[in-house]
């Protein structure tokens, strides 16, 4: 009897390859820049600010000499940049409470300052990476301020009373800079890094090319959204009760 030809195999139909929309990827942070302030104080006897009142300018140019002089003790990282936030505990922006600031202990400055630094990320940047990083950067910068704060050196005055010769706005000031000491300087602690990292404003690139700017004030916005929604859900059960 005649074998029967085998039955074809019926060829598959070629898979057509589909490549993915952008929305199917989705839109991720090719770059972010942070701007990083980490805070720190000196404390400074001997010496009083200014009257604001009276002379802003001498104020101003005294505001100057101390962030003047700090930069030159501390040498910051190439880009960093020290910018002084409040003298004796009043914001140096809040110009309506300046005149606070030559009150309260006499003969007396402590300065708060910030240590300012933009650190950029390929992706999105790795807060505790970043935290270990500018502690590392920042090492030195420290050591300096200490020593020059120390029990045994002048360091700190002489800057400033270097600096203050510079600067015909203090010519008139009767700042003896031989009288002043500095208390011992603190530097800042890993947490406090960690935290100025964390509330840091980031810009961040998109893989889309736009941009997205993250301000710090997300978190607080966050905690009172939540602290709104609590209430109102504490207003809806004693609603239920009445």
């Amino acid at each position: 009897a005649p074998v029967p030809a085998p039955a074809p195999v019926p060829t598959p139909a070629p898979v057509k390859e589909v490549d993915p929309s952008p929305e199917e990827e989705g839109v991720y942070v090719t770059a972010e820049v942070l701007t990083v302030s980490v805070p720190a104080k000196v404390k400074l006897t001997g010496i009083a600010p200014p009257d604001f009142a009276a002379e802003p300018e001498v104020f101003n140019a005294f505001v100057d000499l101390m962030k003047k002089s700090l930069s030159s003790i501390m040498e910051p990282p190439e880009g960093a940049d020290i910018v002084i936030t409040a003298i004796n505990g009043v914001p140096v922006s809040s110009n309506r409470r300046l005149d606070d600031a030559s009150e309260g202990e006499p003969e007396t400055l402590v300065i708060d300052f910030d240590i300012v630094m933009v650190v950029n990320c390929d992706g999105e940047c790795d807060d505790a990476t970043v935290a270990a990083e500018l502690m590392s950067d920042l090492e030195g910068a420290n050591k300096k301020l200490e020593e020059a704060t120390s029990s045994s050196s002048s360091a700190f005055a002489d800057v400033l009373a270097e600096n203050a010769a510079m600067d015909p706005r203090l010519d008139n000031t009767n700042i003896d800079f031989a009288d002043i000491t500095a208390d011992p300087y603190v530097a800042p602690t890993a947490e406090s890094i960690q935290s100025a990292v964390t509330d840091a404003p980031a810009t961040q690139t998109m893989s889309d090319g736009s941009t997205n700017t993250l301000d710090s004030d997300i978190g607080a916005a966050s905690t009172l959204s939540f602290s709104l929604a609590v209430l109102g859900t504490v207003v809806a059960i004693f609603a239920t009760l009445l």
